[in-house]
Formats: structure tokens, C-alpha cells, sequence
């Protein structure tokens, strides 16, 4: 159904598939085991970015002002799909539930209508709005750890955690231990109150 809706398309389609052989690979679609999908995602003629909504591929169409259709499958994909249509960045498609057609008109529609760039163009500015790049950020924490002679102060208390509690041998000895010290004195006012029981019969029958 994929393929079929592909071949319906008025464009190109560059698609990344592992497999030597496609079958049925319609002539607009270009097929390769791998691509440099960052350096495409920038190209001016690129419209569309299909994708399965992978946190990844969504970070680098954002950073592209690339819009988005996208076919969820598993994981987190379906939520973030649905958070990046309320957004009006992306068109989701319930491979479970769609035809050949709502392929095509999800394609053709984010493809076609410049709101779903310049809304993503938006979320870019968001993501981006930020006190320092990457690298001046990098720059600092390593000036930082200069500065105070490494971090200690900064590290978890559980690095240095004791062996046992590592193991969470004493949260085990709780658990199993205090269960275990009530079963032990049942049993032995069990027997205590057998054994008095057995000493009064034995005293009666004398």
C-alpha cells in the first residue's frame, strides 16, 4: 500500500531500505541502503520528511525546519506523533487503519502547505532559545571542573555505597528477615502450648 501510494506522488522519493531488492519500486522512487539523512533533511527541494517519529529523526527535522508525516510503530513514536500534530508540524498515519489515498493526501498536504514549515520553523526558535550553545556550555562545566579540582561535590552518594547495600542485602534481610522471626515464634508458642498440652495429659493420666 505503501508503495502504491509513493508511485501516486508527484515528487521524488528518496527512501532508505535495507533490503538488495524492492519489489514493485515505483520509477520516482530512489532506493539506498543508507543516506546521509541530516545533509538531505537541508536540502532547499526537500519537502517532506516520512518518518516513524524516532525521537532522532524528529531532533534533526526540527533543526531543519523539515515537516513531517509519520507512520508510528512502537515505543514512544505514537506519542510523539500525536504531540507534534497538535503542534501542526506533522500528519500521523495509523498503519492499522488507513488507505492507499489518506497516504497520499497526508503526503501531498504537509508537502504542499507552508503553515506545516513555518509552525516547525517556530519550534525550532524554541528549541534553540537557549543561555549558550553546545560548545560554550562545554567550554564552562570543563572550566568549571578545573576550577574546583574535579567535582566530588557533584557525585552521587552511591558511588562509594557499601558492598551489602549495593546488593540491597539489608533491604533483603528486612523483608525476608522480619517475616521469617514471626514465622519462627509462631512455631514456637506452637510448640510451647503442644508441649504444655501433652505435659497436663500426661500428669492427668498419672
Amino acid at each position: 500500500m505503501i508503495i502504491e501510494a509513493l508511485a501516486e506522488l508527484p515528487y521524488k522519493v528518496l527512501w532508505k531500505f535495507e533490503n538488495d531488492i524492492l519489489t514493485g519500486k515505483p520509477k520516482n522512487v530512489i532506493k539506498r541502503k543508507w543516506m546521509p539523512q541530516q545533509d538531505i533533511l537541508a536540502h532547499p527541494n526537500v519537502k517532506v520528511f516520512i518518518t516513524q517519529f524516532g525521537l532522532q529523526s524528529i531532533e534533526e527535522a526540527v533543526d531543519r525546519e523539515m515537516p513531517l508525516v509519520g507512520i508510528p510503530f512502537i515505543s514512544d513514536q505514537e506519542m510523539n506523533g500525536k504531540r507534534l500534530v497538535e503542534w501542526g508540524v506533522a500528519n500521523q498515519i495509523d498503519y492499522r487503519n488507513t488507505t492507499r489515498d489518506e497516504i497520499v493526501k497526508a503526503i501531498i498536504e504537509v508537502a504542499e502547505n507552508p503553515i506545516y514549515r513555518q509552525n516547525m520553523r517556530k519550534v525550532k526558535q524554541i528549541m534553540k532559545d537557549e543561555p549558550m550553545t553546545g560548545t560554550e556550555r562545554m567550554i564552562w562545566w570543563s572550566e568549571y571542573v578545573i576550577r574546583h579540582k574535579g567535582t566530588n561535590h557533584l557525585k552521587s552518594p552511591t558511588v562509594d555505597i557499601e558492598w551489602y547495600k549495593y546488593l540491597l542485602l539489608d533491604v533483603f534481610a528486612v523483608i525476608v528477615g522480619i517475616p521469617l522471626l514471626i514465622l519462627i515464634i509462631i512455631v514456637k508458642l506452637l510448640l510451647n502450648t503442644l508441649k504444655s498440652r501433652h505435659s497436663k495429659r500426661k500428669i492427668k493420666k498419672n
